[in-house]
């Protein structure tokens, strides 16, 4: 600038002639001063031309971006909006600015907005909220809303940007899935049966409510956890773990099913008898990304299967004692009834050979109850029941079994206990066989308990019996327990662990309890003895019957006429022979038509039958059951018998519907004979 001073100062004459040297070169510095000016005016009007495109392009850009952006000063109001916003809210621009924040965003909840604004002011939260703006037209959106201090040039200022985003797409999906979401949690929830997922190790990611009750651990407690942890099974017969299925999955790549049921040991130690099947889970390009295991628990049907087992097997033994049965006892009946009429013609010298006949007697009675314990297998067999008192029925056998050993019973029965219809001697056989049991589980001697107790509705337990009312009966010993893998077998025909057994007993309490329609089950411990529990229909009635024992009846005079109609020769010779010394007189009879004949013609001649005993079955002939139909048509009064080695044949436990006015076990002996027609002929 002092250059160019100097160089106007030159006068006019000091610029005639030849320019000086120092005027030349003050001019030239001049020239490039002024080159130098206007390359400066050109770089800032071309640094002011980019400062306005960059402030259009900021413009554009803030106008443009794809949230909103509010800037709010101190008092609250709105001081700058990008279009986003104002198109988001529906707005016009000019309705936006210089016009309070609070008045113009309405948010869902308002307290939210002085809330955020507090939390900037003080502590520069910069947190993201997610929450609902309303619209011009009074919509709401889900928006998230970011907001910060707007710095100065020089210090911080109290202004706050707003960064609002518009999520209500994200918040649609998010419903939508959480929708999903829950009714997936809903349907695993409401199945029947226990659900587990897994990722590919094995490792827990999901359990549904029915697996959370089944294995006794929630969902927090297992996710994380391995299967094996939480799905604790093992082999229903040998107790010994049992291998996952993931191994079979994982070959084969299909599904895969437990082979046989499984006990699962939950957390608590409860066991429940399960059966699983397990699954991969594919991703959209085929690849496993876990598994899901289902499993439910089957124990009442597996129970339900077993019974169905213990009864298929007994109506197998059953088949076999009915075959055999009339034959046998036939041939019974003969040796056991002649032995009885034999030790009647005894002289009382004659000791040796009494003694003789009374143990060929006492093996014959063995044989008949051995015969007796087979046919109540037989199917189709009913008891002859009658309203009984179920504690006076356990007493009287408990007092006779426990005679002579170092076990005592105590009893626990409520006084209002009801009565039960029963067939007492087979209730009574029931009650022998488990106090037996009982017995020889503790030989060192020992307290049985028996507890009784009344059952209002038994549909409640689960068990495979009729709804209503029962009395349950549980015998308990304190002896060395039966071992688990033993239980499911002590129902079983002829299984034993007993050396002189013959595994009879409890097969036979099995199948006479099953006879009543009630139930039976077993518990039990090694070491903590073992709990047999009954179940039997209560009666309606309350009224219990009881029998008074006839007199005795004296041998020998003349007591009427007799018919015996057997197709034994054996079995006819041997009444012939019982009733005779009983004093009848006898007539035989081999057939049903043959002994219609000859009751007819004892009509006809005026010498009549005062007693006749009827076989049940005859092969290849007239029955008893036919024929006492027609020789009641013909004689309403005639007193029938029937005799029969099927004791479990429907017919002799409902023998009055047929007809008949008494009836008779095969084999039996002259004292139960002559009890049996004094009860017929007494009234």
């Amino acid at each position: 600038m002092k250059r160019t001073e100097q160089i106007l100062a030159f006068k006019d004459d000091d610029l005639s002639g030849t320019p000086t040297d120092e005027f030349q070169s003050l001019l030239q510095e001049l020239r490039t001063h002024q080159i130098e000016l206007e390359l400066q005016n050109e770089e800032l009007l071309r640094t002011q031309v980019e400062l306005l495109e960059s402030r259009d392009r900021y413009a554009n850009l803030y106008n443009s971006a794809p949230v909103g952006y509010v800037t709010v000063n101190s008092k609250g109001m709105i001081i700058e909006a990008n279009l986003t916003l104002v198109e988001m809210l529906d707005f016009d621009k000019n309705d936006l600015l210089n016009n309070p924040f609070s008045t113009c965003i309405f948010f869902d909840d308002q307290d939210i907005y002085y809330s955020l604004r507090h939390l900037i002011l003080t502590s520069r939260n910069k947190e993201g909220n997610e929450i609902r703006l309303q619209k011009k037209s009074g919509a709401y959106f889900w928006v998230r809303i970011d907001g910060d201090l707007v710095l100065g040039a020089e210090k911080e200022t109290d202004e706050i940007q707003f960064i609002i985003k518009d999520i209500s797409a994200r918040k649609q999906v998010e419903e939508k899935l959480a929708s999903e979401q829950e009714k997936l949690n809903v349907t695993l929830q409401s199945i029947a049966d226990g659900v587990v997922t897994t990722d590919t190790q094995g490792t827990i990611i999901l359990l549904n409510r029915i697996a959370e009750k089944l294995t006794g651990w929630s969902q927090d407690e297992a996710i994380g956890r391995f299967l094996q942890d939480v799905f604790n099974i093992i082999n229903i017969n040998n107790r010994q773990p049992v291998g996952s299925l993931l191994d079979n999955v994982l070959k084969s790549g299909m599904n895969a099913d437990s082979d046989s049921p499984m006990v699962l040991i939950a957390k608590d130690g409860k066991e429940q008898i399960v059966a699983e099947s397990c699954a991969p889970v594919r991703d959209k390009k085929g690849n496993i990304i876990g598994f899901v295991w289902v499993f439910r628990d089957i124990t009442e049907k597996h129970k339900m299967q077993q019974e169905l087992i213990k009864t298929k097997k007994l109506e197998s033994v059953g088949v076999l004692a009915g075959g055999i049965a009339h034959d046998f006892n036939n041939i019974l009946a003969s040796i056991l009834g002649n032995i009885d009429l034999a030790e009647y013609f005894l002289k009382p010298d004659e000791e040796k050979v009494h003694k003789l006949l009374k143990q060929a007697k006492k093996a014959s009675l063995r044989a008949k109850d051995l015969t007796y314990q087979l046919l109540t297998f037989s199917k189709g067999g009913e008891p002859v029941k009658k309203i009984a008192s179920i504690t006076e029925v356990i007493k009287e056998t408990c007092a006779f079994v426990l005679q002579g050993s170092n076990v005592k019973c105590e009893y626990h029965f409520p006084a209002d206990l009801w009565p039960v219809e029963i067939d007492t001697g087979q209730m009574s056989q029931v009650i022998q066989n488990l106090i037996f049991n009982a017995i020889h589980a503790m030989p060192e001697g020992g307290i049985i308990t028996i507890d009784c107790e009344n059952i209002s509705d038994a549909g409640n337990l689960k068990l495979p019996i009729d709804k209503g009312r029962y009395v349950r009966i549980s015998i308990q010993d304190s002896g060395v327990g039966i071992p688990a893998e033993q239980l499911d077998k002590i129902f079983d025909p002829f299984y034993t662990t007993k050396k002189e057994g013959s595994g009879l007993g409890l097969a036979i309490t099995h199948s006479i309890i099953l006879q009543h329609g009630g139930y039976i089950a077993v518990e039990s411990k090694p070491g903590k003895g073992t709990t047999f529990i009954l179940y039997l229909a209560a009666s309606v009635a309350q009224q219990i019957d009881r029998q008074l024992t006839p007199e005795p009846v004296k041998t020998g005079g003349n007591k009427g006429r007799a018919l015996i109609m057997d197709d034994e020769d054996m079995v006819r010779e041997l009444a012939r022979g019982m009733l005779t010394h009983l004093g009848y007189e006898v007539v035989l009879a081999k057939e049903g038509r043959e002994a219609l004949t000859i009751y007819k013609e004892s009509r006809e001649t005026g010498k009549l039958f005062d007693i006749v005993i009827m076989d049940l079955t005859i092969p290849g002939g007239m029955g008893g059951v036919e024929t006492t139909k027609k020789l009641l048509a013909f004689d309403p009064l005639a007193k029938v018998i029937v005799a029969s080695g099927y004791s479990n044949d429907p017919v002799m436990s409902n023998y009055k519907d047929y007809g008949f006015a008494g009836v008779m076990i095969k084999p039996y002996l002259m004292i139960e004979l002559r009890d049996a027609i004094h009860d017929v002929l007494k009234d």
